[in-house]
């Protein structure tokens, strides 16, 4: 559940942030490139922190970092990176 509430939060922070950062490069014109270009950073990042998992090093554990453990994390940003890719897609041009 933590996992789907911080795909939520993180979605929302990106379209913050493209709205923000968007405007000042592209204009209006660049939202679906915008949202596509963010979604495969957070898939970079869900492939960097499964990647980590594994390793079979002795001070890099696969449990609990914080709150959350790893693999929610992973499956955290595949979630963001999904619904960026679906917004962009039915985004209207």
């Amino acid at each position: 559940m933590r996992s789907l509430r911080w795909s939520f939060v993180l979605t929302l922070f990106s379209l913050l942030l493209l709205g923000l950062i968007l405007p000042l490069i592209y204009g209006q014109h660049g939202w679906q490139g915008g949202m596509r270009v963010m979604g495969g950073l957070f898939f970079v990042l869900a492939v960097i922190t499964s990647g980590v998992l594994s390793l079979r090093m002795s001070y890099i554990s696969a449990g609990q970092v914080g709150r959350m453990s790893r693999h929610d994390w992973t499956l955290t940003f595949l979630l963001v990176s999904v619904w960026l890719f679906g917004l962009s897609w039915i985004w209207p041009t």
